[in-house]
């Protein structure tokens, strides 16, 4: 394995948090409006996503920004996003945006496993390859996105790619990972990004530039394996 202690060029570790205990995804459409919405900021701005957990009432993102624009292209899709749910009548209208730099790759894999091991410490599934709104299936090979990187974190772990995957399963088994959303909330506002964001009247008017977009979004959703349609809990 190697040093996992060394610097390497920072990963942002990203919540996404709606206000009043609202709901950020309701039902599987919520799910497909927004895994297109990522994968759009991968494609056009060439970030690099690591890991991902999307649950009922709350998404995390693994990022190695590729600009400084990032946080601004996120607010971007999260604005179109909660655009959608608007016109659905679902969903909060404010959420939380706050953003950690990981500066280890110890720290980063600490953080993948505790965006893996969300579903679980929400209640949502016992086992968390039961869940699949998350990366933990696709890092071990069940499905494919296109837009998710996982080469490097495996990387750290053995360049033999077999070798990589068991000692990959055996570090998801531990326990010990740091409360990354009890240590944003309680960090001096130095050591992250916190934007708290209110969705206003004109994001819902038709002039809004991605009005006729997201309304689109029902017939251009890329489609993906259909055993997930079954395997998520929408109720948290």
């Amino acid at each position: 394995m190697k040093n996992l202690f060394r610097p390497v060029k920072p990963m942002l570790l990203v919540s996404i948090l709606p206000q009043e205990s609202k709901t950020l995804f309701r039902v599987y459409r919520d799910y497909l409006v927004f895994i297109n919405l990522v994968r759009e900021l991968v494609n056009s701005h060439q970030h690099h996503i690591h890991g991902f957990s999307w649950l009922g009432s709350e998404a995390w993102l693994l990022i190695r920004p590729e600009s400084e624009q990032l946080l601004a292209q996120v607010v971007s899709i999260l604005k179109r996003y909660f655009l959608w749910l608007k016109q659905h009548d679902t969903g909060s209208e404010e959420f939380q945006l706050r953003v950690m730099e990981l500066h280890t790759s110890e720290q980063m894999l600490d953080a993948l496993r505790y965006v893996h091991k969300r579903p679980t410490t929400c209640g949502q599934v016992a086992d968390p390859l039961d869940y699949h709104w998350h990366s933990y299936p696709v890092y071990n090979q069940f499905w494919q996105l296109d837009w998710l990187n996982t080469q490097e974190l495996l990387g750290y772990f053995s360049s033999n790619r077999i070798l990589a995957m068991n000692a990959f399963r055996q570090h998801m088994q531990r326990s010990g990972e740091h409360d990354y959303k009890a240590i944003i909330e309680q960090e001096p506002k130095s050591s992250y990004v916190d934007y708290n964001l209110v969705q206003n009247q004109a994001l819902a008017e038709p002039e809004y530039p991605y009005h006729a977009d997201i309304t689109s979004y029902e017939t251009q959703l890329v489609p993906i394996p259909s055993g997930l349609q079954v395997m998520f809990n929408t109720t948290s």
